[in-house]
């Protein structure tokens, strides 16, 4: 954790390579190299497709499903900004993988 509110992680999706998960926490990512999708599904059910490249920057709500798709040949990574601490401290934090 960067402090009692924010943590940060980087994610390496590998070439092809889809993951998918759901928590609590809300995303601020950014992508630091290669290509690729990300589908956000919202509690509600809205589905929102985000095309990323180096240096796009993207946002997902808490409880969001979100899956990475690598469009690359290579690995691509991703680096996020989470209120994962504040979550966490509340007692709310619940993921699905």
């Amino acid at each position: 954790h960067l402090s009692a509110t924010l943590s940060a992680q980087a994610e390496m999706i590998a070439a092809k390579h889809t993951t998918s998960s759901q928590e609590t926490c809300s995303f601020i990512y950014h992508c630091y190299e290669g290509e690729g999708q990300t589908i956000v599904t919202t509690p509600s059910g809205q589905q929102t497709k985000i095309d990323w490249v180096a240096k796009d920057t993207f946002a997902v709500p808490a409880w969001s499903m979100v899956q990475h798709h690598n469009k690359s040949s290579e690995a691509s990574f991703l680096f996020a900004i989470n209120d994962r601490p504040l979550v966490e401290s509340l007692g709310l934090e619940r993921r699905k993988a």
